[in-house]
Formats: C-alpha cells, structure tokens, sequence
C-alpha cells in the first residue's frame, strides 16, 4: 500500500510539473496574458474591485461571482447586497483584501501607491485601469477585463460581445424613442466645490445622456461648469440632479428658478455616481430617464410580448427555480432556448437534462443584456423573460422559433456538460462512500469523517499527495483546498476550493477526470 502511494505520488509531482509548463489547466493559447506591463498566468478565482465602473462592467460580463469584495464606491444594490466591502476605494484596508483570497485587485488611478505596494508585497496583483475617454478605450477596457478573467480567446471575446451588447441595447431603446416621441431637451446637473455642474454625454462624462433621444443642452459647454446663461436660453423640458442641494440652489437662482422643467415638474433626483458607469448600471439609468420623459411611450406596449415555453415544451409555475448541479427535464428547454438567443454554445452537441457551469454562465449573460439580476439561478422571473419573445439575444435582437415542436428526443445525459452521478428521489447519492444531499459542502477548516475519503479519492485521481508516513485525514486544510481547486478546473466546474454537492458527485462519480 505504501509503495502504491508513493508511486501515486511520484506521478502526480511530474504531472504538476508538465502542467506548470503548459499552463496548466488552462486552455492552449488562453494564458498566460499581458494587460499593460502585468502578466497573468491564469485565472484568477477571486478578485476584488475597489472602482466601482470596473465592478459594474464585471457584473455585466458575467463574473460576478469571482467578486470577493468592493470598496465603499460601489453602492449598486445588488453588488453590496452579495459581496463584502472592503473599505475606501483610495485606501481600503489591506487585511481584508488579502482575507478575502482575492489573488488581483483591479482599481483606478486614486487608489494610494502605498496601498498597492502593500498588497503587492503580499502577493496580490494590483492593475490600475484608466477611466475610459472615449468608444475605442471603453472596449478595450472591457476586452482587457475580459482577458484577465477568462483569457486571451475566450475573455477578450466575451468583453467585446458584453461591449457590443451594451452599445446595441441603448442604441436601441434611443432609436426606438425617436420613431415615435417628439423631440425634447435635457440637462443633468450636480454640484462640485459649491458650484453648478452638467454633464456633456460623452463617454467620460455621463454617456447615457446622447442614449436617450433627446438633446442634451450641456453638449456644447466648454467645461463641466454650468454656463447659466445658456441653461437659461435653451430652457431644458426636463432637468435630471444628483441631490436635493442642487434643486435648492435652481429654485434660490433668479434667472433659472423658472426654467420650463422646474415649473412643470419635469426634474427628477438621480444619483450622480448612476451616471459615470459603463455596466448594467447605465441600462438601468437609461431606462429611469426614458420612462421618466417619455412615461406614455416606454409605459404603452409597443409590440405584445408572446409567451414561448410552450413552443419549447416547458410549462412555467412560480415555484420553478433551477441552478448550477440540477438535473432536470426541463433544463433541456432552458439550454435549447440560450443556444436559440446566442448566449449558449453547445459545440453541435444537443441540450440535456444537467444544469452545469456553462448553462450558468449563459444564464447570466442573458439576465446581464435583459436588466436582470446576473445571479446564474433560473427564478420564475429569469424564465418568463427568456422565453418572451421580446427576451433579448446576445445581438440585442429578440428570436421567435418557426418550429414549436421538437422534432427529436431531447437528450436525457449531458453531452456538452459533464453531469454528476444519478442521485436518488431525496437527493442523495448512494454509490459514493459518503452520503451526499444537495446540502452537503466542506471547505478549509472543516473537521468530518467524510473528509478522510474526499482525501483518499483526490490521491486515486492524483490531485492530492502525502509524504511517506503520512495519511488522509478528517481536516479540510489548505493541501485539500488547492488538490479540490485543480479538480474543479480539470472537470469544468466552478473553481472556488470548496467542495460542495457538485463537486462531490463528480469527484465519486467515473466520469471524473484526472489533472489535465
């Protein structure tokens, strides 16, 4: 037995070794890869934000999950909801940074050079983006985004069609308001240094304010300082500001306290910080300030939506709700409907019965292009929109199928995606030496008799070694951690060093596969 081990471990060292020089689990060409002077030689599994444009714009991509903490900047609800702060975008505290695992840092040009030779010194990359100027700088800021987090194939190319996508969703919504609205003029306002400020609508200067359909009278003031007698000339219809000071200051000014937007009641409180994203928060900003300005065209049903599950062979029910590691029929008709929409490519395989980390990544870039929350879950919500006919496709186009009936048997295994061992009706898995519900999950630091086996079966497929004398153990330490890490990379599973219900099945099942 222990010449066994040994030889197991013999073979695992130069297989880690091979991998090292191949870039290990990575897909040829896809790393290692330069963004500025920095090189990456994979992906990173956790990475924090302190600029808060950077964490919309990777929300918006679909890797939010790899967000482990943001700074105080980023107030958008449903990042602050889900992900730790990790203090003061310019100074935030070390500690939690490096706590967090987070293995890169993405910031912007105020955070403190102190600060990031601190992190650096701990091991924690540390890239300063610049705030986009214009078109050209905001995709490559999207394509390099993207190039970090999943490589230079797959990650660029993910940034570039998330960059077109957004582009094709408010160019949309403006031509859409231009067929059928009159022609209206805007403004947004907001104070700096007690002053009266606009922005412009240029991409560093509030972009959603050339998608609305409207004309911006700010485009032509020679700095973000309000010209007052211009503002009073062009009189705007509607007047969009960042706080109730700004609207105390029109209303106290002689020459603007009558401007057409103040006196009918068209001004509307918007915060500021809304309007210098470049991610799923100025979708969300364009469509307020549509809706606000043009309430009786964005309110009134321009086309009917149709519901399409039937066309699909799904029947919707509020308690419908699937995610990564379910196995259902009707997953099949989610997947069929990605691949319809473009989110989803099977490679010429057909759609099956498992919910995996493909169809979760689909999912969130289909919830991202259709104002959803980007959680990857398929909600009742996410499902009536993507089988809508207005749903979005990854082209901001909209897909009807011709046919409504399958013509063939879906399958009932996974193909393009890698399903765990059949569970039983309870959801527990008997072939497996330790029992294994929906529920079950271990990480760093765990103590459990099921452990020691998780260990052993890591040895069997050379993930995990010991040192002659030694053993598996019933402690779930860092040795564990990363030998469940490389496991979850090598058999497409989200790589978090956690060894959930998902992981789990796989690793007992005999479709696991040994490091690549």
């Amino acid at each position: 037995m222990k010449k066994s081990r040994v030889l197991c471990a013999f073979l695992a060292l130069i297989l880690c070794l091979c991998f090292v020089l191949a870039g290990c689990n990575e897909k040829s060409g896809n790393y290692p890869v330069t963004v500025g002077h920095t090189e990456f030689k994979e992906s990173p599994v956790k990475v924090v934000a302190l600029s808060d444009n950077i964490a919309d714009i990777i929300c918006y991509m679909g890797y939010a999950t790899k967000l482990s903490g943001v700074s105080d900047s980023c107030t958008q609800t449903e990042i602050r909801e889900y992900v730790t702060s990790v203090g003061d975008e310019t100074a935030p505290n070390t500690d939690l940074i490096v706590n967090s695992g987070a293995t890169v840092v993405f910031a912007d040009s105020t955070l403190d050079e102190a600060v990031k030779t601190d992190l650096e010194s701990k091991g924690v990359e540390v890239i300063k983006m610049l705030y986009p100027q214009n078109d050209a700088q905001l995709k490559s800021l999207y394509e390099n985004i993207g190039a970090i987090l999943g490589g230079n194939t797959e990650g660029r190319e993910k940034g570039t069609s998330a960059y077109e996508r957004l582009m094709s969703i408010l160019t949309s919504a403006t031509d859409e308001v231009a067929t059928v609205a009159t022609s209206k003029t805007v403004c947004y306002l907001y104070l700096e240094n007690g002053k009266l400020c606009s922005f412009t609508g240029k991409i560093n200067d509030g972009m959603v304010l050339s998608f609305l359909g409207a004309t911006n009278v700010a485009a032509n003031f020679t700095s973000k300082y309000t010209d007052e007698s211009i503002l009073k000339l062009s009189n705007p219809d509607y007047i969009f500001f960042d706080n109730s000071d700004v609207m105390e200051m029109l209303t106290s000014n002689e020459s603007l306290k009558n401007l057409n937007a103040i006196a009918k009641g068209n001004i509307f409180e918007l915060k500021k910080d809304e309007l210098t994203r470049h991610g799923e928060s100025i979708i969300k900003v364009q469509s307020f300030m549509l809706s606000s300005m043009f309430p009786n065209f964005v309110d009134a049903p321009k086309v009917d939506s149709e519901d399409l599950s039937s066309a699909y062979g799904i029947t919707l029910t509020e308690d419908m709700s699937f995610k990564t590691g379910d196995d259902n029929e009707n997953v099949v008709a989610i997947q069929q409907r990605l691949v319809d929409l473009g989110f989803l490519d099977l490679e010429g395989d057909e759609p099956t019965t498992y919910f995996g980390s493909m169809s979760e990544e689909a999912l969130k870039a289909f919830q991202s292009a259709n104002s959803l929350e980007p959680s990857g879950i398929a909600s009742y919500e996410t499902l009536k929109k993507l089988f809508s006919s207005d749903a979005l496709g990854a082209t901001g186009e909209p897909f009807v199928p011709e046919i409504t009936t399958p013509e063939t048997e879906p399958a009932t295994s996974a193909e393009s995606e890698t399903q765990p061992t059949t569970a039983t009706e309870n959801n527990t898995d008997t072939d497996a030496p330790i029992t294994i519900t929906d529920s079950t999950v271990y990480q760093s630091g765990d103590e459990h008799e099921d452990v020691k086996a998780i260990q052993e079966r890591l040895v069997e497929l050379l993930y995990l070694s010991f040192d002659e004398g030694d053993s598996p153990t019933t402690y779930y330490g860092a040795g564990t951690e990363n030998a469940i890490l490389n496991f979850q990379e090598s058999n497409n599973l989200p790589a978090t060093g956690v060894a959930d219900a998902e992981t789990l099945r796989v690793l007992f099942s005999e479709d696991a596969k040994i490091p690549q």
